[in-house]
């Protein structure tokens, strides 16, 4: 079992990494070293969007290349005055492709993935069921939960900024409560 103990906010276990040390590339953008390409980032947790080139950001849109993380910001330098995290790890919580059941993930907030096509919370080979139960899941590049397992429970959960969508859950699975 993962999960909260005693009161106050939920433990955050993240999938990004906070992004410093910004210097000045042109007018109010802003550069930063990144050497994973993110598939999200944000700005004191909300969602910003992705911009075309480095040249042509809007407020608050950013742009990676080669190891570079552009950012727009016309309030002024990033530093210090705000938040930035950028996508970095693929999963939050995953079985890491093996056969791993009987996982309870309680109470949590998940936040930040960075795969493509998995879920910050990635359960694929059935070794048996997951909960997943009242946790905050955000900030995600494709699916809040990738459920491939039989018999899971996914209950109670707040699922939002999502690339994908909430919950992808496999046809092939069966028997699994999702509320």
């Amino acid at each position: 079992t993962f999960g909260a103990y005693g009161s106050g906010n939920k433990p955050k276990i993240s999938g990004s990494d906070v992004v410093n040390t910004w210097t000045a590339y042109v007018g109010n953008t802003w550069k930063a070293i990144c050497v994973t390409e993110p598939l999200q980032v944000t700005m004191n947790g909300l969602w910003l969007s992705k911009g075309s080139t480095k040249e042509t950001l809007n407020d608050h849109e950013w742009i990676w290349g080669t190891g570079t993380l552009y950012l727009r910001d016309d309030s002024g330098d990033p530093d210090g005055s705000v938040v930035i995290e950028a996508g970095k790890r693929n999963y939050v919580i995953s079985d890491g492709g093996s056969s791993r059941g009987y996982i309870v993930v309680d109470g949590l907030e998940l936040d930040g993935s960075n795969s493509s096509f998995g879920g910050a919370v990635d359960f694929r080979v059935d070794g048996g069921p997951w909960t997943i139960k009242n946790c905050t899941i955000k900030n995600v590049a494709s699916f809040g939960v990738m459920a491939l397992n039989d018999n899971s429970i996914i209950d109670g959960n707040d699922i939002s900024y999502c690339g994908e969508t909430g919950i992808f859950y496999h046809q092939a699975a069966s028997g699994s409560t999702i509320t």
